[in-house]
């Protein structure tokens, strides 16, 4: 948009024209962006009391991550939407678990390692406890993940 004042100057130093073209572009964009900004990054007064500490993520998880971790446990022990999303989540990610698929050449060859990947996959002395077989294992495994954050 232009001003009287921009033609006055145009008609007289359209150079000067062009820089003050310039200047207004670049106005306008950087109050654009500043519009675009994050919400939290603001100092409304809804956010003037709220701590925000600038330490790093492995610094707070030195922290608190053993209060974490046993609220985490406490509420999949007793909030049935918590239990169900743990379930959920490892369902989701573990599914059939480990299922080989053998190439080789000879089919004998190939029914044998089948058949020693079933007996070792499905037995319970994988287990140092000798209560899990290699899918309870990485079921397990996931769950621990997803409610405690490790394994």
């Amino acid at each position: 948009m232009e001003t009287l004042s921009d033609r006055i100057i145009g008609y007289f130093s359209p150079r000067t024209l062009v820089e003050r073209k310039k200047a207004r572009l670049l106005s306008q964009t950087l109050d654009s962006f500043s519009k675009r900004s994050y919400d939290g990054a603001s100092y409304s007064p809804r956010l003037k009391n709220r701590y925000t500490p600038r330490t790093s993520a492995n610094v707070e998880t030195k922290i608190s991550k053993f209060p974490l971790r046993d609220r985490a446990r406490d509420l999949v022990r007793n909030n049935p939407h918590a239990s169900r999303a743990v379930n959920v989540i490892v369902n989701n990610t573990e599914g059939a678990g480990i299922v080989p698929q053998i190439r080789c050449q000879n089919d004998g060859k190939r029914k044998k390692i089948e058949a020693l990947w079933g007996e070792w996959a499905n037995s319970t002395a994988i287990d140092h406890e000798g209560r899990h077989d290699i899918n309870s294992l990485m079921g397990l495994a996931m769950r621990t993940i997803v409610e405690s954050g490790e394994c």
